[in-house]
Protein backbone atom coordinates (compact mmCIF):
# COMPACT_ATOMS: atom_id res chain seq x y z
CA UNK A 1 0.00 0.00 0.00
CA UNK A 2 1.10 3.67 -0.46
CA UNK A 3 0.81 4.48 3.29
CA UNK A 4 -0.95 7.64 2.83
CA UNK A 5 2.36 8.83 1.16
CA UNK A 6 0.72 11.49 -1.44
CA UNK A 7 5.06 11.77 -2.94
CA UNK A 8 4.93 7.79 -3.03
CA UNK A 9 1.37 7.48 -5.41
CA UNK A 10 2.81 9.91 -7.43
CA UNK A 11 6.28 7.87 -8.27
CA UNK A 12 3.99 4.81 -8.98
CA UNK A 13 1.63 6.83 -11.01
CA UNK A 14 4.74 8.32 -13.25
CA UNK A 15 5.72 4.90 -13.57
CA UNK A 16 2.91 3.32 -14.61
CA UNK A 17 1.51 1.83 -11.83
CA UNK A 18 -2.04 -0.66 -12.21
CA UNK A 19 -4.10 1.58 -9.99
CA UNK A 20 -7.05 -0.93 -10.03
CA UNK A 21 -4.96 -3.93 -8.41
CA UNK A 22 -7.16 -5.58 -5.71
CA UNK A 23 -5.64 -7.59 -2.93
CA UNK A 24 -5.88 -10.98 -2.52
CA UNK A 25 -6.97 -11.52 0.95
CA UNK A 26 -10.03 -8.82 0.94
CA UNK A 27 -10.29 -7.27 -2.88
CA UNK A 28 -9.82 -3.72 -1.67
CA UNK A 29 -7.90 -1.70 -4.19
CA UNK A 30 -5.69 1.83 -3.44
CA UNK A 31 -9.28 3.57 -3.54
CA UNK A 32 -10.73 1.42 -0.65
CA UNK A 33 -7.84 1.47 1.14
CA UNK A 34 -7.71 5.47 0.69
CA UNK A 35 -11.32 5.66 1.42
CA UNK A 36 -11.18 3.51 4.58
CA UNK A 37 -8.23 5.93 6.16
CA UNK A 38 -10.00 9.19 5.03
CA UNK A 39 -7.55 10.38 2.90
CA UNK A 40 -9.41 12.89 0.34
CA UNK A 41 -5.80 13.69 -1.20
CA UNK A 42 -5.12 10.26 -2.25
CA UNK A 43 -8.78 9.92 -3.36
CA UNK A 44 -8.35 12.54 -5.66
CA UNK A 45 -5.31 11.96 -6.75
CA UNK A 46 -6.74 8.12 -7.71
CA UNK A 47 -9.98 9.47 -9.26
CA UNK A 48 -7.83 11.98 -11.58
CA UNK A 49 -5.04 9.04 -12.72
CA UNK A 50 -8.30 6.87 -13.86
CA UNK A 51 -8.77 4.67 -10.88
CA UNK A 52 -11.92 2.30 -11.33
CA UNK A 53 -13.94 3.38 -8.48
CA UNK A 54 -17.20 0.51 -9.76
CA UNK A 55 -14.88 -2.31 -8.27
CA UNK A 56 -15.96 -4.49 -5.92
CA UNK A 57 -13.95 -6.07 -3.27
CA UNK A 58 -15.06 -9.49 -1.76
CA UNK A 59 -17.73 -8.16 1.00
CA UNK A 60 -19.55 -6.61 -2.54
CA UNK A 61 -18.13 -2.69 -1.70
CA UNK A 62 -17.38 -0.27 -3.96
CA UNK A 63 -15.24 2.59 -2.84
CA UNK A 64 -17.97 5.09 -2.04
CA UNK A 65 -19.44 2.02 -0.10
CA UNK A 66 -16.37 2.10 2.28
CA UNK A 67 -16.04 4.13 5.45
CA UNK A 68 -13.32 5.69 7.13
CA UNK A 69 -12.14 3.66 9.78
CA UNK A 70 -11.84 5.50 13.16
Amino acid sequence: MINNRPAVLALLLEHGANLDVQEKDIGNSALMWAMRDGNAVLQRMLLAAGADPSLRNKAGERAADIMPSK
